[in-house]
């Protein structure tokens, strides 16, 4: 498998280096804790596209 950095990662990166440690931190957490709304819809409608990463 190779080791890549997401392009979300880049993009939290340019807006905000610090959310990057937040990501780490809440990582092993439960996502409805952290996640709104349209958050958790992206992620439904990106599932089918990661499947193929």
């Amino acid at each position: 498998m190779r080791d890549y950095i997401s392009l979300s990662m880049l993009n939290d990166f340019i807006f905000c280096p610090y959310s990057i440690y937040l990501h780490s931190v809440y990582m092993e957490a439960d996502e409805d804790m952290y996640k709104a709304t349209p958050q958790t819809k992206g992620t439904i409608a990106h599932e089918s596209i990661n499947r193929f990463l």
